[in-house]
């Protein structure tokens, strides 16, 4: 329990509808990614996600819904080729501090 009383779970604690402690919306999340013509293959997206949720299929970027929402494929994306529904179009940011090489780190 915290302060207020509440107790606190750790993802993976919950009910989901689909096991694992996830929610119908977090795994089909990527649906609302899709990528546009800009995209040249280089395959940032998939080595950024911590999921391993994004790969290249036919040198073309493919969700396999089950996105956690950190949408790291569309924030270090550097063609800004991926776009999210609902989100007007403009340069992603992330932290300053954070660089590509240190998502590949992992």
């Amino acid at each position: 329990m915290n302060d207020a009383g509440f107790a606190r779970r750790r993802v993976g604690e919950e009910e989901g509808e689909h096991g694992g402690g996830r929610t119908a919306r977090q795994h089909d999340a990527d649906r609302a990614c899709s990528v546009g013509d800009a995209c040249v293959s280089c395959g940032t997206c998939a080595w950024g996600c911590p999921r391993e949720n994004v790969t290249l299929v036919d040198d073309r970027s493919t969700w396999r819904r089950n996105c956690e929402m950190g949408y790291a494929c569309y924030l270090w994306c550097p063609q800004n080729a991926i776009s999210l529904e609902g989100v007007p179009p403009t340069d992603p940011v992330h932290h300053p501090d954070v660089t590509l090489d240190d998502m590949l780190l992992r």
